[in-house]
């Protein structure tokens, strides 16, 4: 399981904004499961990943 976090500058100013353990997936039948832990309706599976170039 892998934990997602963000972070953000506001108006070029220091502060930032962490959201840790707000997203956690894990792997189903092969597939990868993504689910928001805030909301338990918001998840997706899906069995086809690439990756993406920042």
């Amino acid at each position: 399981m892998q934990n997602r976090t963000r972070a953000e500058r506001v108006d070029g100013d220091i502060a930032e904004t962490t959201e840790f353990d707000r997203y956690a997936d894990y792997e189903d039948d092969g597939a990868l499961v993504i689910c928001d832990r805030r909301n338990a309706r918001a998840w997706l599976k899906s069995d086809a990943t690439t990756t993406v170039e920042p």
